[in-house]
């Protein structure tokens, strides 16, 4: 059992839309003052609780922008987790009334161990992130811009103690950090908002010099209403389906409507590319480029590796690596076995394109 394993925060900004800006000696709000527990539905192939929670919170920051105002406003949420039968995950949606200005509310997801690695899904890889850098680890002692623990994030972040894993994958947030909690465990702590009210600002404590224009964006307070949704899984480190629940997950799957298919039935599992390796990614798929569709994928897990993918379109063709111009790639590559596809040698990270012909 994992105590206190979900918990709103809320903190002093004193940043602006470039970077969050701590406030010293202000305390964070992560307690309710008030909250209502319910188990709602009963229903067999679904279990969910809702918590309604209350939080008194500085209405924003003193007008020298040194602390947390003594004004308090109430902020309401509410957290629905839900357990399905058949999912081994648990699904988390955060929804809330931002009232507050100059401040930051994060999701922090507490796991039962201290973790070792924090990894982050990037754009085409699975990037390692620090767990508290130290001010100097941009190799100066008065850099531009002091290192944070907060990153960016695509679709997921997970944390790890080199045996056990906690995986949390995102529906749109898009900024994570690995914190250290007072117990010695680790959280992910997600951010749901950042409230400020410029586009930047000079002689902050983490970036001491201006990004940009300083000029007041009133309208990036974010006030009013917002929901969030996540996933949380917890599995072996280096679980070679990671990758895949998530995008499961941040990804669902859509249904359209086309005429003229008459009656026809599409089998359950069936796809249109098929990849015999879940840590290899299809990003995209093209649908006319020349003389036929192009597939991009890329290699998840950063380790060489061989596989098998298969073009289940008609009629059945045969993939070939083409660079961005359409013109052949060294690639290793071989003709799958039964036509269809194509054997393809694989780099760390490796972004490669196929084109169906």
């Amino acid at each position: 059992m994992v105590r206190d394993a979900l918990r709103l925060v809320s903190e002093g900004d004193r940043g602006d839309e470039y970077n969050f800006d701590p406030v010293r000696g202000a305390a964070a709000v992560e307690r309710p003052h008030r909250a209502r527990v319910r188990v709602l539905g009963g229903a067999v192939p679904e279990a969910a609780i809702a918590m309604d929670l209350w939080y008194r919170v500085p209405g924003s920051l003193t007008p020298d922008r040194k602390a947390r105002s003594e004004k308090q406003v109430e902020l309401p949420a509410r957290i629905l987790v839900r357990l399905a039968s058949g999912l081994d995950r648990v699904d988390v949606e955060v929804t809330l009334e931002n009232t507050a200005k100059d401040h930051r509310v994060r999701l922090h997801v507490r796991a039962p161990f201290a973790a070792r690695r924090f990894e982050v899904e990037s754009a085409f890889e699975i990037a390692r992130r620090p767990i508290d850098p130290k001010p100097t680890d941009f190799g100066s002692t008065q850099p531009a811009e002091f290192p944070i623990g907060a990153c960016p994030e695509r679709t997921f972040a997970t944390i790890c103690d080199g045996t056990s894993a906690l995986t949390v994958a995102n529906r749109g947030t898009s900024e994570v950090e690995a914190v250290r909690e007072v117990d010695g465990t680790t959280s992910l702590a997600l951010t749901l908002l950042r409230a400020v009210g410029w586009l930047s600002q000079g002689g902050l404590s983490l970036r001491p010099g201006p990004a940009g224009p300083l000029f007041p964006t009133p309208g990036a307070q974010v006030l009013g209403w917002h929901r969030a949704e996540f996933a949380l899984f917890s599995h072996p480190d280096g679980d070679p389906m990671r990758v895949a629940h998530a995008h499961a997950f941040a990804y669902p799957p859509m249904a359209f409507v086309r005429g003229g298919a008459g009656e026809a039935q599409l089998a359950d599992g069936a796809r249109l590319v098929e990849i015999d390796d879940p840590e290899v990614v299809v990003s995209a798929i093209e649908p006319e480029a020349g003389p036929g569709p192009l597939v991009r994928l890329y290699e998840a897990g950063g380790r060489h590796r061989k596989v098998t993918v298969r073009w289940h379109g008609s009629p059945v063709r045969t993939l070939v690596p083409v660079d961005l111009a359409g013109r052949p790639d060294p690639t290793e590559c071989a003709d799958a076995p039964g036509g269809g596809g194509a054997v393809i040698a694989l780099r760390p990270w490796q972004i490669l394109t196929l084109a169906v012909r």
